[in-house]
């Protein structure tokens, strides 16, 4: 392995790069063969945390760098930040057991970067995407001139006055538009298209959106309360919330109710998100994703996707 290399070497509690690894211990096997096995899957500029390897830290230098930081940075760059879609509906297809799976089909793409935050002018990272191209009749000026250069009097201040001005897809104006903020420096430009290809090798994604607006109910059906009873003795109070507040609560030595007691109001109408729900297939011709379970919203609505990072925890079952 050439000493130059850009890998990083880790272990239990610390990393260093692969060139700082000495040539004659037993590691530089192991770390030859990752490199010819996972090359091909992630790309050799960014750099990358090997798995653990026991008793390593008896070989490492004395300077050590932050694991953690890197490895945000690595997940930022390496992995999809994330992508705009709609929801389409729900089915079920039969997977190799002939089991029936309930899956969610959404449209994923193809997004078009239109801005790309930076630290230096806005101080963060993040990309800018939008999602579904809207008539120009329907769009209004701000919404046109986001996309395209448009003359106007602010544009001609800003030029005489020598500031840079941010550089413009020249695409249709866009109906949904997101921002995914990221820790490093994103590698896209804008005007890239994003398609659902993204989403290759990842398992597992992160949907938000808002959730099916029910109006203003009850608690029973906002909160699934029990209600009162329906023998006798209650007359026409079966579905009230009961007990508001009392004497006993001392908030402020008085009856008021306490913060966040569950009542009566507005139901769904809000935005929600649904983690770590399983990658079932992507189909790039139709821009097509399906993933397992449901989704918040109604079909037709608009969603955010993003690879989760949540880990699933293994259930261990007694014998």
């Amino acid at each position: 392995m050439p000493p130059e290399a850009d890998m990083l070497y880790q272990t239990s509690r610390l990393c260093v790069p692969a060139s700082r690894l000495t040539t004659n211990n037993s590691s530089k096997s192991f770390v030859d063969r990752y490199l010819r096995t996972e090359s091909a899957n992630i790309d050799r500029k960014y750099q990358l945390v090997l798995p653990v390897r026991p008793h390593a830290h008896k070989m490492l230098g004395s300077k050590d760098i932050d694991i953690r930081r890197l490895r945000r940075q690595v997940e930022s760059r390496a992995m999809p930040v994330g992508m705009l879609g709609r929801k389409v509906g729900m089915t079920q297809i039969y997977n190799e057991k002939g089991l029936a799976v309930p899956v969610t089909v959404m449209e994923v793409g193809p997004n078009t970067v239109l801005q790309v935050r930076s630290a230096e002018l806005d101080g963060y990272h993040a990309v800018q995407l939008g999602f579904k191209d809207k008539k120009r009749k329907s769009a209004i000026r701000a919404e046109r001139g986001h996309v395209a250069n448009l003359e106007s009097k602010r544009s001609k201040a800003a030029v005489a006055a020598g500031k840079p001005l941010r550089e413009k897809a020249n695409c249709e104006p866009q109906k949904f538009i997101r921002e995914f903020r990221m820790t490093a420096a994103p590698e896209a430009k804008v005007g890239d298209k994003i398609t659902v290809k993204s989403f290759e090798g990842v398992a597992a994604v992160d949907v938000i959106g808002i959730t099916k607006g029910r109006g203003t109910t009850g608690v029973m059906k906002r909160y699934n309360f029990g209600g009162l009873p329906a023998s006798h003795g209650v007359k026409r109070h079966h579905r009230a919330a009961g007990s508001q507040a009392a004497h006993a609560t001392d908030r402020g030595n008085s009856g008021k109710k306490k913060k966040g007691k569950k009542m009566a109001g507005q139901y769904g109408n809000e935005r929600v998100t649904i983690r770590n729900l399983r990658v079932v297939s992507i189909d790039e011709e139709s821009n097509l994703l399906l993933v397992k379970g449901a989704i918040p919203g109604a079909n037709n609505g608009f969603v955010m996707i993003r690879p989760t990072n949540k880990k699933r925890k293994v259930i261990v079952k007694k014998k």
